[in-house]
């Protein structure tokens, strides 16, 4: 083995040894009421609204730190089945020091039709209302072959786990913070149906 190979082995990314798989998931799915979950795998799982209709996939994401790692939960939901054109967009918060509007920066444009769905997510009142205070980490509008999706990482449903000094913390998703973040995708299905 060269020295290469070695030193290259060292920087490859790897799972930290104190992830456990599913422990963050067995959480979120404990903390989140009313959900019905049906686990896929060790660290995904399926879920659906008892009440909505909402559905989709909850899968466990890592980030390695230097003496610890955090562990997040990527919420996919079903926005509609089928898709017009192929997009991707990243929706964020308008506003430096206070919340003030959606701003969508399209990784990948789709279809003029497409394009109008985008300026209404900006204009809805309705999405606005339950947009601005919800606090996600990253969301993405994404379309393809398989539908249209919503993928939100929210900054709750996650934890933080530290090898040095041993501690392992987690973060909750407010019954509030749930609440916003059915409510946008409720309103954004409206607005693709």
């Amino acid at each position: 083995m060269s020295a290469l190979s070695i030193v290259s082995q060292y920087f490859q990314p790897q799972t930290p040894r104190a992830y456990q798989a599913g422990a963050t998931l067995r959480r979120v799915m404990l903390n989140l009421k009313g959900l019905h979950f049906e686990e896929t795998s060790l660290s995904t799982a399926n879920f659906s609204t008892t009440t909505s209709g909402i559905c989709g996939t909850v899968a466990e994401k890592i980030d390695p730190l230097l003496f610890a790692h955090t562990v997040t939960t990527v919420f996919r939901f079903q926005i509609a089945p089928t898709s017009s054109a192929i997009f991707e967009w990243e929706l964020g918060h308008l506003g430096a020091m206070r919340r003030q509007g959606v701003r969508i920066n399209k990784k990948l444009a789709g279809s003029e039709a497409v394009e109008k769905l985008a300026d209404q997510i900006r204009t809805d009142p309705l999405v606005l209302q339950h947009w601005l205070p919800l606090d996600a980490k990253t969301c993405r509008l994404i379309g393809n072959e398989n539908g249209v999706y919503l993928e939100m990482e929210h900054f709750g449903g996650s934890e933080v786990v530290a090898s040095f000094p041993n501690i392992r913390r987690y973060v909750r998703i407010t019954p509030e913070q749930w609440q916003y973040a059915l409510k946008v995708v409720r309103e954004i299905k409206r607005i693709f149906a």
